[in-house]
């Protein structure tokens, strides 16, 4: 199970990527500008968030003004956490 972590916001060619890179067993956490996620339509994050496999960095979310829409939030230890359970990690930048 990947872990993907995605730094950059819906408008920028990293997010597609990750978004078409994500398998069925793969976490997104969403770090810096890629909390925007949260507020977007997308398909492939309407499943994420079904699922329970999108995750955001609280700290991120809460200095763009972005609510948690169905994700979990975490902190930074839980972050580390996620990295320390899923194996590899994949990051989007």
């Amino acid at each position: 199970m990947t872990i993907h972590i995605l730094s950059k916001s819906p408008q920028h060619a990293a997010y597609k990527s990750c978004l078409q890179h994500v398998g069925p067993q793969d976490i997104v956490m969403l770090i810096n500008d890629g909390v925007y996620a949260l507020k977007t339509t997308d398909a492939a994050v309407q499943e994420l968030l079904d699922d329970n496999r999108l995750f955001a960095l609280q700290h991120d979310a809460t200095v763009r003004g972005v609510t948690a829409n169905g994700a979990s939030l975490i902190d930074e230890a839980g972050f580390v956490a996620l990295t320390c359970e899923h194996s590899p990690s994949q990051s989007w930048f």
